[in-house]
């Protein structure tokens, strides 16, 4: 086990769903970690920072860097994260199922089931005219960067258009509650999303779930087998390892939401 300088170093944040699903499997590998908070939200949207922007040119979080390499792919990560280090395997003897349930995760678009509607589209948009002035400024200061502020630029102004299609936008929270009870009616016959060992998967939807919860929109009413799967879940002494969150109080939730978009 690495120490001291030769651990590897995360760059998250704590309510950054993608960082939790990596925090969630460091802490089932029971891997050491120096971290790095990098807040994406206001007021200083850190992960723009050019310093940054020079380690993850994608402006997102997590990265993780392990002695001279550096990932910045959440999904690629998860599986990495199994083969860089020791401890329990968590892919799973089934790993065509194990990813297709992460595949299942990342289809899920979790920006517009957060910013879809109400008051969490409200300060989405309000935020997002932030983020755009402020990297159309770092675009013009930073040249060697210009390119990938100009990539966010566009996703940014992407998703903003994405958010006027109503139709759409419910058609993805259909297909959320269809995922749901599908993963429903997997735990009702196994004790995993997977199969019968524990793996990334569910690292990954206690995530899912976590979230939603946090967001008003708790996917477990109704859905028996998910429930007490979740529980089980939050049990496990890496939710409190990884620092997990499922609740928030009023002003935690506005933090939340100027903070989701990553």
């Amino acid at each position: 086990m690495p120490s001291g300088p030769d651990l590897p170093t995360l760059y998250h944040a704590r309510l950054s769903f993608y960082s939790q699903i990596i925090r969630l499997i460091l802490a089932e590998k029971q891997v050491e970690y120096r971290e790095k908070i990098v807040f994406p939200g206001p007021p200083d949207f850190g992960s723009y920072h050019p310093d940054y922007m020079r380690l993850n040119p994608n402006g997102t979080v997590p990265t993780l860097v392990v002695k001279d390499r550096v990932f910045t792919d959440s999904y690629q990560l998860i599986f990495k994260i199994n083969k860089l280090f020791d401890g329990p395997d968590l892919n799973g003897t089934n790993t065509i199922t194990t990813g297709t349930w992460i595949v299942r995760v990342y289809a899920l678009a979790q920006r517009e089931l957060a910013f879809g509607q109400g008051v969490a589209r409200a300060a989405g948009e309000k935020v997002n005219q932030r983020r755009i002035e402020l990297l159309q400024s770092y675009a013009q200061q930073y040249p060697d960067l210009a390119a990938a502020y100009r990539a966010k630029l566009a996703d940014i102004e992407s998703f903003n258009e994405t958010l006027q299609h109503r139709s759409h936008i419910e058609t993805i929270r259909q297909n959320f509650h269809r995922a749901m009870s599908i993963l429903n009616k997997v735990l009702g016959n196994l004790p995993y999303v997977a199969g019968k060992e524990y793996t990334v998967a569910d690292c990954a939807w206690t995530a899912v779930v976590a979230r939603m919860k946090i967001l008003d929109n708790d996917p477990c009413p109704g859905l028996p087998c998910l429930a007490e799967w979740f529980e089980r879940m939050r049990n496990r002494p890496s939710y409190r390892q990884a620092k997990i969150v499922d609740t928030l109080h009023d002003s935690q939730k506005a933090k939340l939401l100027r903070t989701l978009w990553h």
